[in-house]
């Protein structure tokens, strides 16, 4: 398992949001980190992110939101 894979890993275990909109964020999220990592290498790919919990906390509270707009 790559240091990305098991940032994915533990993203989607923080993340509380479900559905269609989760999986659309995991794989926007996937799709950027491995390109990231393709240009600068994994680790400094998955530090420059940010960490997992605080993301999903943020990712959450922007669907949260959308949710309440709509």
């Amino acid at each position: 398992m790559t240091s990305v894979d098991g940032y994915l890993e533990q993203l989607a275990r923080a993340l509380r949001v479900r559905g269609r909109r989760r999986r659309r964020i995991l794989a926007e999220c996937a799709a950027h980190l491995h390109e990231a990592a393709g240009e600068r290498g994994a680790t400094a790919a998955v530090a420059a992110f940010g960490p997992p919990a605080e993301i999903a906390a943020a990712l959450d509270l922007e669907a949260a939101a959308g949710r309440g707009a709509a």
